[in-house]
């Protein structure tokens, strides 16, 4: 009898090192750490996760000895109810053809509170190489001076103070 519960301990205890996921009731998928902690992988079912998109920070700057760089970050507005204290995002900046000119995955590590907006107070910015052309800045710098495309961005995970992280599925 002793031998079998030191078998199902060390299976119980080499499960839980490698990580499991489990799906809720409501359908949510939650990813239990070894350490105790969890992630909520999928948030279907729960409508309690929302960050509204407002107009993003999008700006050109010309920085000391002709440094020219895009500045760059998006504001979300925090409806979830609870204290977010990062967000991860995936940026995407598309022409008036619905071309995608350039995206990346970014995060911001800002406290934002509950029914309150982020800011651009941290930002991504795109330095300008004068001696390679078709590099971010490059795009981004006639995306934004033509004005006639658009910016979305996609929130990809949130984590909350006290630590609970929510990551979005594609």
């Amino acid at each position: 009898m002793k031998l079998l519960g030191s078998a199902l301990i060390m299976a119980s205890m080499t499960t839980s090192a490698l990580g499991e996921i489990v799906t809720t009731t409501d359908g949510r998928k939650i990813e239990l750490n070894s350490n105790g902690t969890y992630q909520i992988l999928d948030s279907a079912g729960s409508s309690s996760i929302a960050m509204t998109e407002l107009a993003p920070f999008f700006q050109p700057f010309a920085g000391e000895y002709d440094q020219n760089s895009m500045r760059f970050m998006p504001i979300f507005k925090n409806e979830t109810g609870k204290v977010v204290v990062g967000f991860r995002f995936k940026a995407s900046f598309v022409s008036a053809f619905g071309d995608e000119i350039f995206s990346f995955d970014g995060e911001s590590s800002e406290r934002v509170g509950t029914s309150k907006s982020s800011t651009a107070e941290t930002y991504y910015f795109f330095e300008d190489n004068p001696f390679i052309a078709n590099e971010p800045y490059d795009k981004l710098k006639i995306f934004q001076a033509a004005g006639t495309g658009r910016v979305t961005t996609k929130v990809t995970a949130v984590v909350f103070d006290g630590g609970e992280v929510v990551k979005f599925s594609d």
